[in-house]
């Protein structure tokens, strides 16, 4: 199986999704910097991306995680997630998520959409920094725990999320009134920047590398 899955790992299919995956991360790292209505429109267009690139991966085969490092901690996922609230400031909602084991809707969750943002973020930061580090065996058990928790966990987040941005997008609201934060206005980005300098410097990152916001 392991000639199969170093085959895999470098097919088409695979790194077209690592793309839009890296693509993700970075854009949620940097929400503060889009007005509200070109960070719903460029989300919903994101988020249909990701979920295709998602539903075609192929099958692989592991036998355990224990390879992989986990490199998205709470804070990290706390940053996201108050950024993407601020930007979406008056449309930061609770939306129900619901997943494949739950049987009626009485079992949904929750969630707010900028959580559902943060969760699907901490997947796919934790599979690219795997995928990044070019180890066959690693390669393979981050696409699997991604694949498996796409299926399982962030699909159905990432669908709930996309039905509320359309919701959003074509409600007639004027998204057009709150723009990038800059200068003093850009407290909670300033505030973000030093969680993430520091989660940095704890990973032994330079200022140049994979972790921005």
């Amino acid at each position: 199986m392991t000639d199969l899955n170093d085959n895999l790992v470098y097919s088409a299919t695979v790194l077209e999704f690592t793309t839009v995956a890296n693509e993700y991360c970075s854009f949620v790292e940097h929400a503060a910097s889009f007005s509200k209505r070109d960070f719903i429109s460029k989300s919903q267009k994101l988020l249909a991306l990701l979920y295709a690139k998602a539903a075609v991966l192929p099958e692989v085969f592991t036998e355990s995680d224990e390879l992989l490092e986990k490199f998205v901690q709470e804070f990290h996922y706390e940053a996201v997630r108050d950024a993407v609230a601020a930007r979406l400031s008056t449309h930061e909602q609770f939306v129900f998520m619901i997943s494949p084991e739950m049987r009626t809707v009485s079992e949904a969750e929750n969630v707010s959409i900028a959580e559902a943002y943060a969760d699907i973020y901490q997947d796919l930061k934790d599979f690219v920094m795997s995928y990044r580090q070019g180890i066959n065996e690693v390669m393979s058990e981050a696409l699997w725990v991604c694949k498996t928790n796409f299926e399982q966990f962030w699909g159905n987040r990432l669908l709930s999320v996309l039905n509320m941005l359309h919701a959003i997008l074509y409600s007639g609201d004027d998204l057009d009134n709150e723009a990038p934060e800059t200068g003093a206005k850009s407290k909670t980005k300033k505030s973000s920047n030093r969680m993430f300098d520091q989660y940095k410097e704890n990973l032994g990152f330079e200022d140049d590398d994979d972790f921005e916001f």
